[in-house]
């Protein structure tokens, strides 16, 4: 290992397993070290063989490697060359002695049922494929997110039409997607495992004419722009800060090679970013007119300290009539929704900025600091404080 007062510049491998399109925006986090002042060079080096893989090591010599998605065989390639490692998304390769850093897709999925719930659907979907865990992942926190509500989930998941043992036909699988989205009752609000999937289910949408996103409002998850501005809609989607991945783990190898400790714990999850909306969202999920508008104004006006006869107001209905709606159509009142939205948008920005709890407090509704510490106790079981801490533990 270099020395770090050493000129000579260090040597970062990056070693990528999954998505090229994603994988470019990890190496962008890891490029940012190099513009702080830190001499590295980065350098791709072969996965497609194990046998690529260690020559590439041999020949390059590098002094730490970054596995993003490896596979375990590649893990152990690296352990084996006696080099560092840190994992970026993926536990396969992991010794459980080296630093992960993931990203955190059930919260992911919590995040896109909550967009849809506070719209107004009260039918969900999601379309994945379970053999991939972020797959699994992104569908358990959309149930954690529509647990105890009167609201329907849906579910294809394409690892039930095969597999490597038995592969499957897209004809037929798109056949069977096809019938699945049109069985589908209108509106529906979609999420899908990633925005290709998202493409996919858009093209299929088109195909028998189920209107995007009036009948069918589509979610991808990851928000990587040049997929999803390919899509017709573009694709609104959930911001997986994948470039975060590659921040954080250059902050670890910094770390490492100034020889201080890797931190406590080893496994780090980044928090998504907020619901980036393009066209295929542009929808509610509510058919009663004056319920989108109390809806409309509880998202346009989600700084101010709103109450139910500002919603009602809004909609041109009194109090009682509001709350009528909003239990038959959301099967909540409306200052459980309002709530349920300032709380919402106030784990959003402690996850996501500096922001004192004072004006977390006065950018989400609430009037003062204690009366926002109170209700996020007694929603999530802690202070907003240390919520925030272990957002970015």
């Amino acid at each position: 290992m270099r020395h770090p007062q050493n000129p000579q510049p260090v040597r970062i491998a990056f070693a990528n397993g999954g998505d090229p399109v994603l994988a470019e925006a990890v190496k962008a986090g890891l490029a940012g070290q190099a513009r702080l002042g830190s001499r590295w060079i980065l350098h791709s080096v072969a996965t497609k063989s194990l046998e690529g893989l260690a020559s590439d090591l041999a020949r390059w010599r590098p002094d730490a490697v970054v596995l993003y998605r490896c596979t375990a065989a590649c893990g152990k390639v690296v352990r084996d060359a006696g080099l560092v490692a840190i994992y970026a998304d993926g536990d396969e390769g992991s010794d459980g002695r080296s630093p992960r850093v993931g990203l955190h897709y059930r919260e992911a999925g919590r995040r896109a049922g909550a967009f849809y719930l506070e719209r107004g659907y009260a039918h969900l979907a999601y379309f994945g494929d379970h053999r991939m865990q972020e797959s699994v992942e992104i569908e358990a926190g959309l149930r954690v997110a529509a647990g105890g509500r009167k609201v329907s989930v849906d579910v294809f998941d394409i690892a039930t039409m095969g597999g490597e043992d038995r592969p499957v036909r897209m004809d037929l699988l798109d056949q069977r997607i096809s019938a699945w989205i049109g069985s589908l009752p209108a509106p529906c609000g979609m999420i899908l495992a990633s925005d290709r999937f998202g493409l996919w289910a858009a093209e299929l949408c088109h195909q028998i004419g189920r209107r995007v996103p009036d009948q069918v409002s589509l979610l991808g998850v990851g928000n990587h722009a040049i997929v999803c501005e390919g899509v017709w809609p573009p694709l609104s989607s959930v911001d997986l800060r994948t470039r975060e991945l590659g921040v954080r783990a250059a902050e670890i190898l910094d770390r490492h090679l100034r020889g201080e400790p890797p931190p406590r714990p080893l496994r780090i999850q980044i928090p998504p970013g907020a619901v980036i909306e393009r066209s295929s969202t542009a929808a509610h999920g509510v058919r009663s007119p004056r319920l989108m508008l109390a809806l409309e104004h509880l998202q346009a006006h989600a700084r101010e300290r709103l109450t139910v006869d500002d919603l009602a107001r809004a909609a041109g209905l009194s109090r009682r009539s509001l709350e009528r709606r909003f239990r038959e159509h959301l099967g909540q009142t409306p200052l459980e929704a309002i709530r349920s939205h300032r709380l919402e948008r106030a784990r959003h920005l402690l996850e996501t900025t500096a922001l004192s709890v004072e004006e977390v407090a006065e950018q989400t509704g609430f009037a003062h600091a204690g009366h926002l510490s109170a209700r996020f106790r007694e929603a999530m079981g802690m202070p907003p404080g240390r919520y925030r801490r272990q957002a970015r533990s």
